[in-house]
């Protein structure tokens, strides 16, 4: 991005925000009650809030994933390795990381094959199967960002908040996300996901980004 687009990007965003905060004092003079589905409805999903340490519906739904499926097992070590990569400055550390990465990736792939082949096309996928192919999805490779501008502002305490700091560096993979929509609607739909927040995570996330590639 040029240099000089920034202050009207920032403009914009901050002007979607202005006119958020108008409609809500709109909706309270009014005696209504803002809706706004994406932020009321599917992020608590994503994102309980007020739950006690260690006991996050959407972590221990998750967890159970890769406790009870090998694919999905290695799938969370795959994503855990990029995360280590981030904490030394988004490198590899050393050339054994980098291998143990590679077959983290590489075993994730093989079962999700594997299972693909297994089931019959009448039969409804597994959440487990839904899950460990939306890891891979959500790990592509890192994106080719502008170098960053000499901040005006201390950084904002938010800068970090649900590792923004990580994910938004990468971008998803086209061919994980054409696969994520056949099997959803082969499993009949959102709703007869039973996974906690999945559901959620793949309305809020996964199918926006998968509708604006340049293939859809």
């Amino acid at each position: 991005m040029n240099p000089r687009e920034r202050p009207t990007k920032f403009l914009l965003a901050g002007l979607q925000m202005l006119v958020q905060l108008y409609l809500r004092l709109r909706c309270y003079l009014n005696g209504l009650t803002p809706s706004f589905p994406a932020l009321n409805l599917t992020w608590p999903g994503v994102c309980p809030a007020k739950t006690p340490p260690g006991k996050n519906p959407v972590s221990r739904a998750w967890l159970q994933c890769a406790l009870n499926s090998p694919m999905a097992f290695y799938g969370f070590i795959f994503a855990a390795a990029l995360h280590h990569n981030h904490l030394h400055g988004g490198q590899i550390p050393d050339q054994k990381s980098g291998i143990l990465q590679l077959s983290y990736q590489t075993q994730a792939i093989k079962l999700i094959n594997a299972m693909l082949r297994s089931t019959d096309n009448n039969t409804p996928p597994s959440d487990d199967l839904l899950v460990s192919i939306l890891i891979l999805a959500a790990h592509g490779q890192k994106q080719n960002l502008d170098p960053p501008l000499t901040p005006a502002h201390p950084q904002s305490p938010l800068a970090k908040a649900q590792n923004l700091d990580f994910y938004g560096t990468l971008s998803f993979i086209p061919a994980h996300l054409a696969a994520l929509y056949i099997l959803v609607e082969q499993k009949g739909g959102l709703d007869k996901i039973e996974v906690y927040g999945l559901a959620d995570t793949l309305a809020l996330f996964v199918f926006p980004s998968f509708w604006s590639t340049p293939a859809h």
